[in-house]
């Protein structure tokens, strides 16, 4: 059964066919990491191929994935180590060959669905993890998403809070 992680932090990365990388390549991390380099060396590439692994959609969400492809190719592959709160060693490979997705987690095929119970919903991962995807992709849709995760506070604790709020 795949359960909810509380944390979790990426070692590895490796990409093939992913936008600008058309022969495998490996990103190792450690705790602290710095992403640097001039336009178009592939720091959106890293953060996209995170959030595909993770969601099926690119860092800034979209359905459409044609963008992703590095040129001449249908196949791509994302396969990301991460260690979990336990500091357990896991491994995520999400590979779409011929507009047919697989996800494995430890070698074993899984859904969506069990991704979004294991690291949360698109929307909110997303959002944690580029928050320009709350400002510019989710706009006013935020708000719900907001909404759905912010206990709500009872009017009476606000109105008595009142008297204690001053005005500059």
């Amino acid at each position: 059964m795949i359960q909810a992680l509380k944390s979790f932090s990426v070692r590895s990365l490796t990409v093939k066919g992913f936008k600008g990388f058309a022969d495998e390549t490996t990103f190792s991390f450690g705790d602290m990491n710095t992403i640097t380099g001039h336009n178009g060396q592939g720091k959106t590439s890293i953060a996209d191929a995170i959030a595909f692994a993770i969601t099926g959609v690119p860092f800034y969400g979209g359905a459409k994935l044609d963008h992703l492809y590095c040129q001449n190719t249908r196949d791509i592959l994302v396969d990301m180590e991460f260690t979990d709160e336990t500091g357990a060693v896991r491994r995520l490979t999400r590979q779409r060959v011929n507009d047919n997705m697989d996800i494995l987690l430890d070698g074993c095929r899984i859904t969506q669905r069990d991704l979004t119970v294991m690291f949360m919903e698109r929307d909110l991962f997303l959002s944690m993890f580029n928050p320009r995807y709350f400002i510019d992709v989710l706009g006013s849709k935020g708000r719900d998403l907001l909404e759905r995760y912010l206990p709500e506070v009872p009017h009476e604790k606000i109105m008595s809070a009142r008297g204690r709020c001053f005005l500059l």
